[in-house]
Parts: C-alpha cells; structure tokens; sequence
C-alpha cells in the first residue's frame, strides 16, 4: 500500500511541475519588488506572481507598468481612478468619482522604510475598493494631498498603498496608459530573505486580505 501511495504521490509532483512549468511559461511572471511604495501589500526584495496581460483593468487591481515618460524605467501601483473618474484629496482622505471608499483604521505599526532609508510609525487601515479589500500605511505626521485630477481615456491612475511615498506613483507621473501595462499582481511568490518578519510575509501568499 505504501508503494502505490509513494508512487502516486511522485506522479502528483510530477504532474504539478508541468503545471506550474506550463504557467510560467505562458501566463505568469514572476516580478521582484523594488521598493517600498506598496507597503505593507509588499516590500522591497520580495518576489510576487503576475498574470500577463491587461485588458480592461479593474479598480483595486496592482499592475505593472511602463513609465509613461521615463524609458526603461517599471513603475507598479494599485488602480484607483479609471478613465473619466475625478480624484481629489478631502480633509486628507482620497476621493473617487464623489465618494471617499469605505475604511477600518486598524493600528499603529513600526516600519523601515527602504525608499526613505528610516523608521516610523504608520497606522494601517484595511480600505474597500472595488471588488477589493487592501491594507494602506499612512506614516504618521503625513497628510495625504492630491490637486484634483480627471483620469483620460485609455489610462490609469495608480497609487501605491504606502501613501507617503508619492514620488513613486500616478502622484509624481500623471495617469499611465493601459497599453503600457504587463500585468496584474496577485500573489507573493517569497518573501525578502533579510526583512520577511518585518510584515510577517512568508511564501505563497495573496497580497489581499
């Protein structure tokens, strides 16, 4: 009996490999993580899964992208305004199309911060985009600010869920084409080998909640 159950369990790996072989090779890349403007989603070194390819991108989802005006450069965010939506900041919150989404302040947490090369306090809050449900750090002492903004035809706004850090989003850039988009980000593949306790990230993890 042991036999049949070692030989079967050989022929499942072996089955999974192919699968996992079959979807690397045309459907899924795997993207390392560059910095730290989607903390606490994801951090810098920790290597994620993307689906290739964006159609129609959905609010919520986390792509990546071409810069829209700096050659050779990736810049990835999370979808908040689609074409013809109007985004704005009130009373430090974000705005989308007239309504600030739904959100749980949850607690207070320290963070490293590599983008700023130091240590804060950030208050997180589960926010509900979409069909989505995403963590947001706001470090403390930040005020979030956003002149108001009409997304255009055909583009995207991406912010990333590390507020504080709006060099690295739509903020700094302006809305993305979706043409210069690669793909949607939905699960952690490893963890950053020195920093993997910080978040409490291990392997083989959805981003969201």
């Amino acid at each position: 009996m042991w036999k049949a159950v070692g030989k079967g369990a050989l022929w499942f790996g072996a089955l999974l490999l192919v699968v996992v072989g079959v979807l690397r090779l045309f459907f899924l890349d795997v993207v390392e993580v560059g910095h730290d403007g989607m903390a606490p989603t994801m951090i810098a070194g920790e290597s994620v899964l993307m689906w290739r390819g964006v159609d129609e991108p959905d609010m919520g989802d986390v792509l990546v992208c071409h810069h829209p005006t700096a050659t050779g450069q990736m810049v990835l965010g999370r979808v908040v305004g689609k074409p013809g939506m109007t985004l704005r900041d009130v009373r430090g919150a974000l705005e989308i199309a007239g309504s600030v989404p739904d959100r749980d302040v949850l607690e207070e947490e320290r963070f490293f911060d590599q983008t700023t090369n130091r240590e804060d306090s950030y208050r997180r809050s589960l926010v509900k985009l979409g069909n989505t449900d995403h963590y947001i750090f706001e470090r403390h002492g930040f005020t979030f600010r956003l002149r108001e903004t009409r997304v255009d035809p055909n583009r995207v706004y991406l912010m990333g869920d590390n507020r504080a850090a709006s060099q690295l989003d739509s903020r700094a850039f302006g809305a993305v084409p979706v043409s210069n988009c690669l793909g949607t980000l939905f699960m952690r593949f490893r963890p950053a080998t020195t920093r993997s306790a910080e978040l409490d990230h291990g392997w083989f993890g959805f981003l969201d909640p």
